[in-house]
């Protein structure tokens, strides 16, 4: 399998287990070794300024935005954003990554551009996420910044948009609502 890293993974309705139903993942990087990507519509009810002493010794007055949760990996604090002058490692046109702690606080006190925080990964063994995608769990299709920094309530569903209906078609005659009170 070609390499997935800059895609977006998009679960279908085959992989409805608590994490991953619903998930839009952005893969960071992916070869014979393993997958790793972050889920970028799963949000915490922490917000940043909760979490943030934690990382540094400093107790600024961040938004109440909150962290998102990028997977079921513990790992370091993530931030995705376009603030090129902050880039550690490109993903693709305006988007990037940083992990050290001192671009993670110039990113969060400088409050501009599109900043998305995130604990945790999405990781997968070798040969893992590659099953995954020929059982069907996953679709992939080309990333774009504006869904990365889309509102995380349509981040899934834009994605299905974007490839077709055949990933969120009903499987076998299953119905799976978004609503799980509707069972």
């Amino acid at each position: 399998m070609e390499s997935l890293a800059g895609q977006f993974l998009v679960a279908s309705t085959e992989l409805n287990n608590d994490f991953f139903a619903q998930t839009l993942v952005l893969v960071l990087q992916h070869s014979e070794q393993g997958a790793a990507g972050i889920a970028l519509n799963k949000q915490s009810e922490s917000p940043i300024s909760d979490i943030w002493p934690q990382l540094i010794d400093l107790h600024p007055d961040f938004s109440r935005e909150l962290v998102r949760v990028g997977g079921p990996c513990e790992g370091p604090i993530v931030a995705i954003h376009d603030c090129v002058e902050f880039t550690e490692v490109p993903l693709l046109p305006g988007v990037a990554m940083s992990v050290q702690p001192e671009n993670l606080e110039r990113l969060v006190a400088r409050g501009i551009g599109q900043i998305r925080v995130f604990s945790g990964y999405s990781g997968w063994g070798p040969g893992q996420l590659e099953k995954e995608v020929e059982r069907g769990g996953w679709y992939s299709i080309r990333a774009t910044a504006d869904l990365v920094y889309e509102e995380p309530a349509e981040q899934w569903r834009r994605a299905c948009d974007l490839f077709g209906t055949e990933i969120i078609a009903p499987i076998a005659g299953n119905v799976f609502p978004t609503d799980p009170s509707l069972n």
